[in-house]
């Protein structure tokens, strides 16, 4: 018998850091962390070998109630 050792989880994708054309798949409050509760968006490779890959992104932004946020010129949510 088989034992699942990543406890029924996906595997993070392996891809290489390039450019890649993306859609926004999903955008979520994450579940709290060591006393912060990121923004997780979900996006999906649009083109490529790379194709239907789903990556996620956390950011750090400064919750103003369950569904808004705020985020500064230094944060990587702004930049991105």
């Amino acid at each position: 018998m088989a034992s699942d050792l990543s406890g029924g989880l996906e595997s993070l994708p392996h891809i290489k850091e390039a450019k890649y054309v993306v859609e926004l798949v999903e955008g979520t409050r994450g579940a709290p962390k060591y006393g912060r509760t990121d923004l997780v968006l979900k996006f999906r490779i649009s083109q490529g070998k790379h194709k239907g890959v789903v990556l996620l992104a956390y950011y750090q932004v400064q919750w103003i109630d369950h569904k808004r946020f705020t985020s500064g010129p230094k944060s990587n949510y702004f930049r991105d």
